[in-house]
C-alpha cells in the first residue's frame, strides 16, 4: 500500500511540472519571436515616369527541400525525460503490484494452513478430553459382578441349594442393584438361558460392599437318580442369571453369568457362554 501511495503522489507532482514547462515555452515563443504579418512593398508612384507594363503572373511549381530542422531547445528535452520517468515510475508501481499480490496471495494461503491446522488441532483436542472423559468414566464407574458360588446342599430327597455373591469392584456407587437368578439341573448342556424367575429387591451397593443371596433350584427334592447322574457326570447343575445397575451418573449396566456345578471340585466354575458385563 505504501509503495502505491508513492506512485500516485509522484504521478501528482510530475505531470503539473510537463503541463507547466509546456505553457511556459508557449510564453517565451510568443515573446521572443515577434513576428509581424507579411505586407507587400508599397512602391512610389511617380506621375511623371513611363507607364509599365505589367507582368505575366505565372505559377510555378516548385521541389522543397528541407535542409534541416531545428533544434531542440531545454523544453522539448525536459518534456521528454519526463515522460521517460512516468514510464519507468508506472513500470515499477505494475511490478510492486504484482509482487504485492504474490505477498498477499502467499498470505491468504498461509493463513488458511494456519486455520486448517488450528481447526484439526481443535478437533484433535476434543476427541482426547472426550477419549480422556471416557477413560475416566470407565475408571471410576461402578462394577458388579458375582464375586463367590459354592453349593450349600447337594444330597438326594433335598431341594438343591447354592449361595451366590455378587459385589461392587468399582470405584462409586452401584445404584437400584437388581439381580435375577437361577439354579436348574438338566442331563445335557444348556443351549438356553430363559427369562430368570427369582429376583432380589433393588439396592445401593457402594464401592467394595457385597451381598449374598440363596439360591434353590427346582419345586421337588432330588431324587437319588438324578443326585447319582449328577455325581457321575451325566446330569449336570446350572446357575445363570443377570445383574442390572446404574452408575452414579445414571447409565444403566448389566453383567450376564452363567456357572457349572463340577462334582470333582465340588464347586461352581464359570461356563462356557452368557459371560459378559458393560
Amino acid at each position: 500500500m505504501s509503495k502505491a501511495l508513492a506512485i500516485l503522489a509522484l504521478a501528482l507532482f510530475v505531470f503539473p511540472v510537463q503541463a507547466y514547462t509546456q505553457t511556459n515555452k508557449a510564453q517565451h515563443t510568443s515573446k521572443g519571436n515577434n513576428l509581424s504579418s507579411p505586407v507587400a512593398a508599397v512602391v512610389p508612384e511617380h506621375k511623371d515616369s513611363p507607364d509599365l507594363k505589367s507582368e505575366d503572373k505565372k505559377h510555378v511549381d516548385a521541389d522543397v527541400r528541407v535542409i534541416s530542422t531545428p533544434g531542440k531547445d531545454s523544453y522539448d528535452r525536459a518534456a521528454f525525460w519526463v515522460t521517460v520517468a512516468l514510464a519507468i515510475f508506472a513500470l515499477l508501481g505494475i511490478i510492486a503490484a504484482f509482487m504485492t499480490l504474490g505477498k498477499l496471495e502467499r498470505q491468504t494461503v498461509a493463513s488458511e494452513k494456519a486455520s486448517m491446522a488450528a481447526e484439526s488441532a481443535v478437533n484433535l483436542a476434543a476427541e482426547s478430553t472426550k477419549h480422556t472423559l471416557r477413560e475416566m468414566q470407565l475408571e471410576q464407574r461402578a462394577w458388579v459382578g458375582v464375586s463367590s458360588a459354592m453349593m450349600v446342599k447337594l444330597a438326594p430327597n433335598e431341594r438343591v441349594t447354592a449361595m451366590l455373591g455378587v459385589k461392587n469392584t468399582g470405584k462409586t456407587f452401584a445404584l437400584h442393584a437388581t439381580l435375577f437368578q437361577r439354579l436348574i439341573s438338566l442331563y445335557g448342556p444348556l443351549l438356553q438361558f430363559p427369562e430368570n424367575i427369582i429376583q432380589e429387591p433393588g439396592i445401593t451397593l457402594f464401592p467394595g460392599a457385597e451381598f449374598f443371596g440363596q439360591v434353590e433350584g427346582g419345586n421337588t427334592p432330588l431324587s437319588q437318580e438324578e443326585f447319582n447322574a449328577i455325581q457321575s457326570g451325566r446330569a449336570f447343575i446350572y446357575m445363570y442369571g443377570t445383574i442390572r445397575y446404574e452408575d452414579v451418573l445414571g447409565n444403566p449396566h448389566r453383567t450376564q453369568f452363567a456357572l457349572k456345578y463340577s462334582p470333582a471340585v465340588q464347586n461352581f466354575q464359570a461356563y462356557q457362554g452368557n459371560n459378559e458385563a458393560d
